[in-house]
């Protein structure tokens, strides 16, 4: 997977073990994205390790090419023992480039040691240059069916790893909405997100805890997956749904309602490394899509976005919960099981930073399209700790289907010829 740009401060945050500290050197070999161009510390670019043990976004751990200078970025840090979870994260001359994929993982010992050396986001071959314009299309049927996206008030971007952002602006046969940028560079792996920006007047009112969270509301939330960023690796036109939502899976109506009843076998979690304690621990569901939560705050007065789950017996190892999905809303559902602590540390499903599938998601089956049942118990998930997260299929096409002209193709790879003694695969 090639560059990830951090476009939710969403952060996944794991507790580590308070002990005396060891020094940990974290390593990092730059030399592809140097002669990529995305990396140029003579212009100001840095390179940093980010994770549970600095804050992850508020980091501040610089790596330096240290003697003998050979493209190996490296630093030194004192930790507590035990595991620890991180990214690292490159300045690109106004923004930020986070790693793909999941976290990388280290277990901190008594003695200390060193990470092994791997590329800047496990990427080992040089790309080529290429050219060209990249359009987004976006269907925005859904939201507005559900009042989530208000065409006269509510404007909408693209934001990702360009430059600036997108502006997208209504196609002549609604509701469909484009723009364009013209992209040159090396290759084509283009993290991105739609965005609405709110009309703040409104969204006060439409959307409870709006003013406290606006990133988490405005952001897309694409449930393919999982509500993590998009990836776009053509050139031309691409048409999608906003959010993965077709508009025949809205419950149109402000009287439709569905019982839903979501189940976890825990037993998986009795052997993580910070145990789950079915006696001590309190077990939830981590509704992830702030918007989807909120309208259901609004829709029904009341709705947790942390809902408590139980089991009928004291040796079951599967829980569950039950809740009220409200219209008008879509039917899917977006969560993570999240235990906690007597000392209120925590540990939560997935997560990470501009990954692949950081959530789990369910999909309320309907009837037939804009009918949904009155009850819905869902199959039985398996807790699981590192992403990606299961997601369901879902049930309509995920693209419009237009493609304006043939595609170019975004990207050819070269293998790098130079001998690499850290990784001799490459």
């Amino acid at each position: 997977m090639k560059p990830a740009a951090l476009l939710l401060p969403i952060l996944f945050l794991t507790s580590t073990s308070l002990a005396q500290p060891a020094s940990v050197t974290f390593r990092v070999n730059m030399k592809v994205k140097m002669l990529e161009g995305s990396f140029k510390p003579d212009s100001g670019d840095i390179v940093r390790v980010a994770g549970s043990f600095n804050d992850w976004g508020n980091s501040r751990d610089t790596l330096t090419d240290v003697a003998p200078i050979d493209s190996v970025y490296q630093k030194t840090v004192s930790l507590a023992t035990g595991p620890i979870e991180y990214k690292f994260v490159k300045t690109m001359r106004g923004g930020l480039d986070w790693e793909g994929g999941a976290n990388r993982t280290y277990t901190v010992s008594h003695s200390g040691g060193m990470v092994p050396i791997d590329w800047f986001d496990r990427d080992s071959m040089v790309s080529t240059f290429i050219s060209g314009t990249v359009t987004f299309r976006v269907n925005m049927a859904a939201f507005e069916t559900m009042q989530w996206f208000l065409p006269h008030l509510d404007s909408l971007s693209v934001r990702g790893s360009m430059s600036d952002f997108v502006r997208l602006v209504a196609e002549p046969l609604p509701p469909f909405y484009r723009g364009a940028f013209t992209y040159s560079g090396l290759g084509l792996e283009l993290p991105y997100r739609y965005h609405i920006r709110m009309d703040s007047a409104s969204a006060v009112a439409r959307f409870p805890g709006w003013l406290q969270n606006r990133d988490f509301f405005e952001y897309e939330y694409a449930y393919a997956r999982g509500g993590g960023n998009r990836m776009r690796t053509n050139l031309g036109v691409q048409s999608e749904y906003y959010a993965d939502i077709h508009p025949d899976y809205v419950m149109r109506n402000s009287s439709d309602t569905c019982r839903v009843t979501l189940r976890v076998n825990m037993a998986p979690a009795a052997r993580h490394s910070v145990p789950f304690d079915p006696i001590a621990d309190t077990l939830e569901i981590a509704f992830q899509d702030f918007l989807w939560s909120s309208a259901q705050m609004k829709n029904q007065g009341v709705f947790a976005s942390r809902l408590r789950m139980s089991r009928q017996t004291p040796f079951d190892s599967v829980w569950s919960a039950s809740f009220r999905v409200k219209g008008k809303a879509h039917g899917g559902l977006m969560y993570v099981y999240r235990y906690t602590k007597a000392n209120q540390s925590y540990v939560e499903e997935g997560g990470g930073v501009g990954i692949y599938r950081p959530n789990r998601v369910r999909l309320i089956q309907l009837l037939s399209p804009n009918v949904f049942p009155s009850g819905y118990v869902a199959p039985i998930d398996t807790w699981q700790k590192d992403p990606p997260m299961p997601v369901e299929s879902l049930p309509f096409p995920l693209s419009v289907g237009e493609k304006e002209k043939p595609e170019v193709p975004a990207e050819t790879r070269l293998h790098q010829n130079y001998p690499n003694p850290f990784n001799p695969t490459a």
